[in-house]
């Protein structure tokens, strides 16, 4: 019975249930997200030894809907504007950019959620419905990439000046 209330008030404290961001505003939904030109390759942190880590880069890797290619979209506000934190179902942490840049070729890994806006993202929806550009920042046009185009499994994720004609910056979201 001693260890049935130890549980519920960890539960109760937070400490068992994975962290999300503070200014979370309302869950959106579960997502995958597929790069439009690799087709089946999705976002992903590594499992395994590793994946639970800050600062752990985010790379495509074959689509097999195990949870460290889920992400949990929650909307937030920013500005004038609904921007997005993504959570990563495996390991609690969000997509971000690292050391919050937004340069051409600034790495894209999971850190701990915060109201840092470096976790924010935005979609622009310049093409057919559920195809996106992610925008690191509403106010910098610098989007979401996989960094070798066609390329397979272990690609690199980053950030690169928007381009409406490079569609490895092209993202199919899947709701699940």
């Amino acid at each position: 019975m001693a260890r049935i209330w130890a549980v519920l008030l960890l539960a109760a404290a937070g400490l068992l249930v994975p962290a999300t961001p503070a200014s979370a505003g309302t869950f959106v939904a579960r997502y995958e997200f597929r790069f439009a030109d690799a087709g089946q390759q999705c976002l992903e942190v590594t499992s395994g030894a590793g994946g639970k880590s800050d600062g752990t880069r985010l790379r495509q890797w074959s689509c097999n809907g195990n949870s460290n290619q889920l992400w949990r979209a929650y909307r937030v506000p920013c500005g004038d504007r609904s921007c997005f934190v993504f959570v990563n179902a495996y390991s609690g942490k969000c997509m971000a950019r690292a050391l919050g840049g937004l340069t051409n070729g600034t790495p894209i890994m999971q850190w701990p959620c915060s109201d840092s806006n470096s976790t924010e993202w935005w979609f622009m929806t310049e093409f057919q419905p559920f195809w996106f550009h992610l925008w690191a920042d509403p106010n910098s046009p610098h989007c979401l990439q996989h960094h070798n185009r066609f390329a397979g499994n272990g690609d690199p994720v980053d950030i690169w000046a928007c381009n409406d004609n490079n569609p490895n910056q092209v993202i199919d979201l899947t709701a699940l």
